[in-house]
């Protein structure tokens, strides 16, 4: 707890890694749709993404630590996109597992928090 509220008062002066918002437009320009699942609080994750928000068309938030494959599944569900149309991109071996579980193709990166 005391982490999160300490992440959350000094959320604003994190940025985005470099290339981030530029990327986001990019991706949007060539149709790609894209959702946001987080096991952060929508507040956060809006605090943290500013405008760049605007990118995402659906937002689940506040997934527990292993709720992520549901928050998947239901995101797939309300953009009516089959799981082999969708990819995931993550930071932690738990998104990979998750999407495994929602029967989702996963990209990793290395330059999470």
């Amino acid at each position: 707890a005391h982490m999160r509220r300490m992440k959350r008062a000094h959320l604003g002066e994190l940025p985005l890694f470099p290339g981030i918002p530029q990327m986001l437009d990019t991706l949007r320009r060539n149709g790609i749709r894209m959702a946001l699942v987080s096991s952060d609080s929508e507040a956060n994750a809006r605090l943290q993404l500013g405008d760049n928000a605007a990118y995402f068309s659906d937002l689940a938030c506040g997934a527990s630590l292993f709720g992520k494959a549901a928050k998947f599944r239901r995101i797939l569900k309300r953009a009516k996109i089959s799981p082999s149309a969708a990819i995931a991109i993550g930071d932690e071996m738990r998104d990979m597992d998750a999407a495994d579980a929602a029967g989702i193709a996963f990209g990793g990166v290395a330059w999470g928090y």
